[in-house]
This record gives C-alpha cells, structure tokens and sequence, in this order.
C-alpha cells in the first residue's frame, strides 16, 4: 500500500494553507538593493525574505514607539543601543 504521505513527511490534510501573495514593485538606489542582496546571500535568504525580516522589526518598533517604549538591543559586549525611529 502507497503512503499518502508527502516528501516532506506531512499528509496532505497537514500541510499549511497557502497565503495569497501579492507582488509589489519598489524603486531603490543601487546602494539598497546592494545591501539587501549582500544580506540575503550572507544570510542563505531571498531579498524577499531580509525585506520582510526588515518589515517586522519595524512594525516591533513602531509599535513600541506609540505606547512610549524603545525597541533596543544589546550587542556581544553587553552595551545596550537604542534604535530611533526617524519621525
């Protein structure tokens, strides 16, 4: 008897639904989009995928700028920097 399992070892009625996509197109300087490729190969990620990473940490320190706190971080040494939104 054949499995009904995937390759991936999930049954179908298991696997995520599909969220719908949209495509959006962006105009940015040579020296962004430099950027974004760098981090998406230093990474193993799409551009897509460091645009959303970026996305989100925005949308964490947006949001913890409109209820009055800081989004920091703290790097290796223990210093603590905070990250300022630009208004």
């Amino acid at each position: 008897m054949q499995s009904t399992d995937t390759p991936e070892g999930m049954k179908p009625q298991e696997r995520p639904l599909r969220t719908a996509m949209r495509r959006l197109n962006l105009n940015l300087t040579e020296s962004l989009y430099e950027e974004i490729s760098q981090l998406a190969v230093a990474e193993g990620r799409t551009m897509t995928e460091v645009v959303r990473i970026g996305l989100g940490l925005a949308r964490l320190a947006i949001d913890e700028q409109q209820k009055g706190g800081q989004l920091a971080v703290i790097d290796a040494g223990g210093t603590l920097h905070r990250i300022i939104l630009p208004r």
